[in-house]
């Protein structure tokens, strides 16, 4: 894995990122509210409000397709390159969403808004930078939510999207 720069591995070693096991790019549980509410996706078990994490990826590396069934994401930029957010909308649509500094990139906005049950996959828009940003969860994180699939099983529901889902999946 190239790396952008010595700021990449100072912002690694400053926040204690670590290399994220399923998702690529590096990451670190910072808040999980010590405030509960009660989740519609587990049977009304009682869960945190929110949670939010720091995520950084670099160059080359991408996120892949995944879901947070019922729950909304929000992101925020904090320093770096423009982070490329693909998404497959709960109706099927395909919405690009770029994450940046918008006084550096016309294209890119300082935030966004994941909606619960939405595919999305995450890239570098230059290959040559990296980014560092904020993930919340709401509700908060719970591994349960997460969902994966295979090339095969996304591209089945969406043939319409075959191209970027092949993208952003191994073979």
């Amino acid at each position: 894995m190239a790396r952008f720069s010595s700021d990449v591995e100072t912002i690694i070693k400053a926040l204690n990122l670590q290399r994220h096991p399923i998702e690529n790019g590096y990451w670190r549980l910072v808040f999980d509210s010590p405030c509960n509410n009660y989740s519609s996706t587990h049977q009304g078990e009682e869960r945190e409000t929110f949670s939010y994490i720091y995520y950084l990826l670099e160059t080359t590396d991408w996120s892949p397709w995944h879901r947070m069934k019922g729950t909304q994401e929000f992101w925020t930029h904090h320093k770096g390159g423009t982070l490329q957010i693909h998404m497959i909308l709960p109706d099927g649509t395909y919405h690009l969403q770029q994450l940046g500094d918008p006084f550096v990139d016309a294209e890119s906005s300082l935030d966004c808004v994941i909606p619960p049950d939405t595919w999305f996959a995450l890239d570098m828009k230059d290959k040559a930078s990296y980014t560092l940003a904020i993930s919340c969860c709401v509700p908060g994180f719970d591994q349960r939510d997460m969902e994966m699939l295979t090339r095969k099983e996304m591209v089945k529901i969406f043939p319409q999207h075959q191209i970027i889902i092949e993208k952003f999946t191994n073979a």
